[in-house]
């Protein structure tokens, strides 16, 4: 049996995408380029189910909420075409599914609206045994909070990812990596009274913090050592939505494949550059192969 691993999750189940030239000041009418039509599938924590189960190396188990209206949206068969397992969905009567509309600049720059529904009236059910590995995004609200309690009284290894609220800090000396863009970590950085994202690991030496910085990369901070790890090129840019949700999924299977935490790092800047080119949070993922060619014939070494 393939090892799993457990992608906790409360948010949207979707995204409308919108493109347009420059985001609105207040007040101002601005036109669209292009917009998506359906609901393309997306949620942080779906997309880096779908992007560890594109690797092939482990089976994502998904902990998410989902309304009313989910077997309308078509959203669970092409969850499970994408090789989620979906059995631990958490069905909510009553709600629609979360969703989101994300309007974005040519540049990446994002403006994104969220409906929560199912998401925020979810109650989180019997944990049972979690994998080796929990992942928690986007979010630490009741439903996903319960998981990562449990998953750290479990003493699984827990990522979390994409939260930059007051609400993360208690966990950080219990957690073993934490992925967060610049602007969360920044947040992060204020909310504890620091200077700068190394500082956090002088209270929390056994974290690992990824930080992504777009365009600059991202940044690995370690107990004895912080590196700075470049972007890897796209062949050509379509959409960013999920690129930071696919660089948490590179990582979460180079973890699998026994990578030290820096050549980790390589693989999901790798994993991210696939996502943008093509629209939504879970297409154009690649396998594990794809990954890895991209990976040595832009970097000339083995990892």
């Amino acid at each position: 049996m393939k090892q799993s691993v457990s992608v906790v999750g409360a948010a949207a189940i979707g995204d409308y995408i919108f493109r347009l030239d420059k985001l609105p000041e207040k007040g101002e009418i601005v036109p669209l380029n292009w917009f998506s039509m359906d609901l393309e599938p997306g949620g942080c924590a779906p997309n880096n189910a779908a992007g560890i189960a594109a690797h092939g190396i482990v089976e994502p188990v998904l902990f998410y909420p989902v309304g009313s209206d989910f077997s309308q949206t078509k959203i669970l068969e092409r969850w499970l075409a994408a090789g989620i397992n979906c059995s631990r969905l958490t069905r909510v009567p009553d709600v629609p599914s979360g969703r989101a509309w994300v309007y974005m600049q040519n540049d990446g720059t994002t403006m994104c609206f969220a409906y929560a529904g199912a998401a925020d009236a979810a109650l989180a059910g019997d944990p049972g045994e979690l994998s080796e590995i929990v992942v928690i995004a986007p979010v630490l609200n009741h439903f996903t909070k319960s998981y990562l309690q449990a998953a750290i009284q479990q003493n699984k290894t827990t990522v979390v990812t994409g939260i930059g609220s007051e609400n993360v800090l208690p966990y950080l000396g219990q957690i073993d990596v934490l992925i967060v863009n610049e602007y969360e970590a920044t947040l992060l950085v204020k909310f504890l009274g620091l200077s700068n994202p190394a500082e956090i690991l002088k209270s929390n030496q056994n974290l690992r913090l990824y930080v992504t910085r777009g365009s600059k990369g991202s940044v690995v901070y370690m107990r004895d050592e912080t590196v700075e790890i470049p972007i890897v090129k796209e062949d050509y840019r379509v959409d960013s939505t999920g690129a930071g949700d696919a660089y948490c999924s590179g990582i979460v299977s180079a973890m699998v494949m026994g990578k030290d935490a820096t050549t980790a790092a390589y693989y999901g800047a790798t994993n991210a550059s696939f996502v943008l080119e093509n629209v939504g949070g879970q297409t154009n993922l690649p396998s594990w192969r794809r990954l890895e060619e991209r990976l040595h014939s832009q970097f000339g070494y083995s990892f």
